[in-house]
């Protein structure tokens, strides 16, 4: 397997604690759930990456730097998507905690991958859409659909939105 380098700038709420089963007259930082010995209260909400934490200077700069192109997608996909999946995606925006906002609106997630090749998966518990957008000078590296039969030699600047969570994907070496 090749490593490569990818920085995660996301929000997750993947493996969150729902409370459904909490007793209605019991604050949440009071709840216990029997049989446990301890309670991660770090995910009793949305919480971002470690990447978005750590390396907080670089996100901020990327996110300063790519405003205009961001705001031009967020035009299109305005624009152009609509149903259930993006319904979704633009309420978990708004559900953030503290008013916080995402830099690519309706995408709670922002991963920069450097000379990416995969396997073939599927992002398997996103919902909604995926944004790929390519950047650089590089050869090679071409995105595919398996079930579609679909190879795109996208080049930077361009970008595709997909179902990543149904779609099996994968980049080729460069």
């Amino acid at each position: 397997d090749i490593l490569f380098q990818a920085l995660h700038f996301s929000w997750y709420n993947r493996y969150s604690t729902n409370g459904d089963a909490s007793a209605d007259h019991v604050h949440p930082s009071l709840s216990k759930k029997e049989g446990t010995s301890r309670t991660n209260y770090f995910q009793f909400c949305p919480r971002t990456s470690t990447d978005y934490r750590k390396f907080r200077d670089i996100y901020l700069n990327l996110t300063t730097s790519l405003a205009p192109v961001f705001m031009w997608v967020e035009d299109m996909v305005s624009i152009q998507l609509v149903g259930k999946d993006v319904e979704i995606q633009v309420e978990c925006c708004n559900s953030l905690p503290l008013n916080s906002n995402v830099p690519l609106f309706p995408f709670t997630g922002l991963v920069f991958n450097f000379n990416v090749s995969t396997k073939g998966h599927r992002d398997r518990g996103d919902i909604g859409y995926c944004f790929v957008m390519a950047f650089g000078d590089y050869e090679g590296g071409h995105l595919c659909f398996k079930e579609q039969g679909w190879v795109f030699d996208i080049r930077p600047g361009d970008f595709i939105i997909f179902d990543s969570s149904s779609t099996t994907h994968f980049n080729l070496l460069y």
